[in-house]
């Protein structure tokens, strides 16, 4: 669980606090997402220590314009998506992506004063996905390791769509967590207790 609150931390560390022009090469999107976003959260650096609230907020609004939460959800919940209601889906999504926000960007702020570093990226000017590898080295003296972001293109912009740390993609483990707990307790189950996560986090 521990590496799943990373890789998903990572995630949305990539979202952007206001819209930038847009941007049609996927590394300089990643570059100016990591950019904007350690620029805000740093200046809000005390604030956040006493105020979650402050990076939940944050963070939801810089994954708006960037992180296809539909599609994300829809990729975690696999087979089950297909079997929802839409009434499920809309309720999944809310829920979902409000236990992401709340839940991952409190980690993320572990990340504040790493160093990034871009590998080179070579993909087709037809290319629809491609994959940024990028090298996190924390302050602290922990060991170095990779994230992988994986973007995809529609309508010419670039999107968000998964990440993987160590080889590990955040979207296949939680769709395996979410397939899993699905089969316990069923998919309003599932909502259900998301929802009731969400509420305690907010205290």
């Amino acid at each position: 669980m521990k590496r799943v609150l990373a890789i998903t931390a990572l995630l949305f560390a990539i979202a952007p606090v206001a819209a930038t022009a847009a941007v049609s090469d996927p590394e300089q999107v990643v570059k100016a997402l990591y950019h904007d976003w350690l620029e805000a959260a740093r200046a809000k650096r005390e604030v956040i220590k006493s105020d979650k609230s402050v990076l939940y907020a944050l963070t939801d609004r810089a994954a708006e314009p960037y992180v296809d939460f539909d599609r994300l959800a829809k990729l975690v919940l696999g087979q089950h998506w297909r079997s929802a209601s839409p009434e499920q889906r809309r309720r999944f999504v809310e829920e979902f992506r409000e236990n992401m926000v709340r839940t991952y960007a409190s980690v993320m702020v572990r990340y504040l004063d790493a160093e990034f570093r871009f590998l080179p990226l070579k993909y087709a000017p037809d290319d629809r996905q491609v994959i940024v590898r990028t090298v996190t080295v924390p302050t602290d003296g922990s060991p170095q390791f990779p994230v992988n972001y994986v973007l995809y293109r529609e309508d010419g912009e670039w999107k968000a769509l998964d990440v993987s740390i160590e080889g590990v993609s955040v979207v296949a483990t939680l769709r395996n967590v979410v397939s899993a707990e699905i089969q316990r307790k069923s998919l309003d189950g599932v909502i259900e207790e998301i929802a009731r996560k969400n509420e305690g986090k907010a205290q």
